[in-house]
């Protein structure tokens, strides 16, 4: 049965199954995040990682480069998630040294992990409210300012969450350009940006959060 559904889930991102965006956030608040967890230890930095806090757990503002880091992408303010699309941005120099996915099926771009890949995941059951952690990107900054972000699923052209309805998802298409505050980033060597709690229907607001990314 398990397997049943994350094939399920598989499918509804293959053919882009998503509701309307105004109505999403009837149904949840759920954000993209990205977490600064340190100098790159594989030991330390697994799937199991878990946020009580959003607010002062999730850490966006980042040491200067050059450094080897661990960066958890999370899922905040969920409803309950059962599959997400998302995809990663970048402005300055990254290099990528591996992934580590933290759910049952993904289907990413080639390659990935990548400035400007995407990335669709789901489980077998729908994962509680709160937040979810979604895999860890093993990275290389290089010096100066960076900025690394969540965007939109560049094979689609945005970003998506699904429930754990039966037989069918129920799914949530956003994006970056309409619903800035809904995508976290990382700033190495500048600030960063935690959407932790934002209302991001609310798009009036987010001027500052914008300019972050130009």
């Amino acid at each position: 049965m398990k397997r049943a559904f994350v094939l399920l889930l598989g499918v509804a991102f293959l053919f882009v199954i998503a509701s309307d965006a105004d109505a999403c956030y009837k149904h949840g608040n759920s954000k993209w995040a990205l977490h600064y967890a340190g100098t790159h230890d594989a030991k330390a930095n697994t799937c199991a990682f878990q946020v009580t806090d959003c607010f002062t757990e999730v850490v966006v503002d980042a040491p200067s480069g050059p450094g080897r880091f661990d960066v958890y992408v999370l899922a905040l303010d969920t409803n309950g998630i059962a599959g997400t699309r998302y995809g990663l941005c970048c402005t300055g120099d990254f290099y990528f040294y591996g992934w580590t996915k933290c759910s049952d099926l993904e289907i990413p771009t080639d390659p990935w992990p990548a400035c400007g890949g995407g990335n669709a995941q789901t489980w077998g059951y729908e994962k509680p409210s709160g937040h979810v952690t979604l895999g860890i990107l093993d990275v290389y900054v290089y010096a100066g300012v960076n900025l690394l972000y969540m965007c939109d699923d560049p094979r689609v052209g945005f970003a998506e969450w699904c429930d754990g309805s039966s037989p069918e998802p129920w799914c949530c298409k956003v994006t970056r350009a309409e619903h800035p505050g809904a995508f976290g980033c990382i700033g190495f060597g500048c600030g960063g940006y935690n959407p932790c709690g934002a209302i991001a229907t609310e798009k009036t607001s987010w001027g500052a959060v914008k300019a972050i990314y130009q």
